[in-house]
């Protein structure tokens, strides 16, 4: 299997003709409406605030963590800060790890 449309499809012009005609067709007029600017990590851990007096207002707002900036999909910045603003990373709980479903590679004779 050299490519992984063959697990599904029996010719690459199968795989896309399904998946190219979900695309918009992007031409020269379209297609800075649809790609811009991005900082493809935007997360809290990203916005630095600087606070006014007694913390009333915000005075300032600065972005860091600018190293997977590129070209993408207009609105991917808003759409990541909207899953990652649901993640708790402060949960007190543990990851569940459910022991009797992970095979068990035990392979020394006993």
């Amino acid at each position: 299997m050299n490519n992984i449309w063959s697990v599904f499809y029996e010719d690459e012009g199968s795989f896309k003709k399904e998946y190219m005609d979900l695309l918009p067709e992007i031409t020269e007029e379209t297609r800075h409406m649809l790609v811009s600017f991005s900082h493809n990590d935007f997360q809290e851990n990203n916005i630095m605030v600087k606070w006014g007096d007694n913390e009333k207002y915000v005075r300032d707002v600065i972005i860091i963590d600018f190293e997977n900036s590129k070209l993408n999909y207009r609105g991917i910045d808003l759409a990541s800060y909207i899953v990652e603003s649901t993640i708790d990373y402060q949960a007190d709980e543990d990851f569940v790890y459910h022991d009797e479903l992970a095979p068990d590679f035990n392979t020394n004779d006993e």
